[in-house]
């Protein structure tokens, strides 16, 4: 059998992560096996533990490419000129990213990530970390807001941070109950971001349709 390169190498992960990710969202964690990844995968399981040690290490894998996106996510927002602008930026550009069949899947995962969580110490501990990273760059716009006098909310920059964190990962997990309330429930939670941070639809160049 010829040596796969560095890139297939690679490539052929990420499939097995795809693979793994689908099975976990329509299975649940604790009903996937390893087979069902495999086949899934369209590759034998012999090939899975080449790259994994067990289902567990292929989510916590997941759980570390969820947070990579997340960097890549909030980065070019962090480097927008309007802090209000990037806000509502950021809870549009959510809501799109779960409006896909495999948004849906990662949205299903997240369920079950928070679910895991609660009694994993070592999923618990990540949880926070990216909690942690979410809150931090929306405390960074939020006090830049606050700065050039675009928003006028009487709470700290952090405790406002923490409740539009709170109100984006709760309208997107509404989404994963009804996945068609998606236009309704974007134009609330960002209406709902606008009043939390004490501004208006007019104040910025928001991108709302």
């Amino acid at each position: 059998m010829p040596k796969l390169s560095a890139e297939q190498v690679e490539v052929r992960r990420l499939d097995l992560l795809r693979a793994s990710m689908r099975c976990f969202a329509r299975n649940g964690f604790g009903a996937t096996t390893v087979r069902q990844i495999a086949d899934e995968a369209a590759l034998a399981v012999g090939t899975f533990y080449l790259y994994f040690d067990d289902k567990r290490s292929a989510f916590n894998a997941i759980a570390e490419l969820n947070r990579a996106r997340t960097a890549e996510l909030l980065e070019p927002l962090l480097s927008r000129s309007d802090p209000i602008v990037a806000i509502d930026e950021l809870f549009r550009i959510s809501f799109e990213l779960v409006s896909s069949a495999e948004g849906q899947e990662s949205l299903q995962l997240d369920l079950q990530l928070w679910a895991m969580a609660a009694r994993d110490p070592e999923l618990g501990e990540w949880t926070r970390q990216t909690m942690n990273v979410w809150v931090a760059a929306l405390t960074t716009l939020v006090r830049r807001a606050r700065r050039r006098g675009l928003a006028s909310t009487a709470a700290s920059p952090v405790a406002c941070a923490r409740d539009l964190f709170a109100l984006l990962n709760g309208s997107l997990l509404e989404l994963a109950v009804d996945p068609d309330s998606a236009p309704r429930s974007q134009k609330r939670a960002r209406a709902a971001a606008r009043r939390l941070l004490g501004t208006s639809a007019n104040e910025s160049d928001s991108s709302e349709p």
